[in-house]
């Protein structure tokens, strides 16, 4: 009798626990409509500022994500990649159709700080893996690519003529950025 009720005792405990941990597996779940307010969140826009977005579940590398793609009333296009267990947010990138025509030349370095203020970063918490001059569509642009000690990448397209932000991109974990941290401890 005693083994029976110390078995059964058993069992209703494990019971418990497993109904717990599942309702916390399924509270860390995001929602198709988390990771679009995910998304706005993390690149500053506000709903009523969209007039574009699509959100679709699928699997990267083994991991279920949320693709979320939204473009603003100003033709400003965003892409991310959220993951479906937390919501992080694994990638993001910006890039902005519609250019401004006047203001002054910036510089090199100026550009950088535009890139590394975006990024909510300092120049010394950085590596830098590009910084040159390009020319796309008759236009000047500034290529800055950075990375960080946890190997977040950072890519940027910044305007030479006004300082704006063409296009941006993140890497939450970039397979790149950790093949040149490695070259360049050899």
């Amino acid at each position: 009798m005693r083994k029976c009720l110390s078995s059964l005792l058993t069992v209703l405990i494990s019971g418990l626990l497993a109904i717990s941990t599942m309702s916390s597996v399924f509270a860390a779940q995001v929602t198709e409509e988390n990771a679009k307010s995910i998304a706005l969140e993390h690149a500053g826009v506000d709903t009523e500022n969209v007039s574009f977005m699509i959100a679709e579940q699928d699997t990267e590398d083994g991991v279920m994500v949320f693709e979320v793609k939204f473009v603003t009333r100003d033709y400003e296009e965003y892409e991310y990649e959220i993951q479906a267990e937390g919501g992080f947010v694994l990638s993001a990138e910006y890039e902005r159709n519609t250019f401004p025509v006047s203001g002054t030349e910036i510089t090199l370095d100026r550009a950088k700080e535009i890139a590394l203020e975006h990024a909510g970063l300092e120049a010394d918490k950085v590596t830098f893996l590009k910084q040159e001059s390009d020319i796309e569509d008759g236009r000047w642009f500034y290529d800055v690519e950075f990375y960080t000690d946890s190997y977040q990448k950072y890519e940027y397209e910044i305007d030479q003529k006004t300082g704006e932000i063409a296009s941006w991109d993140y890497d939450s974990d970039s397979s790149s950025a950790r093949r040149h941290a490695a070259l360049q401890i050899k």
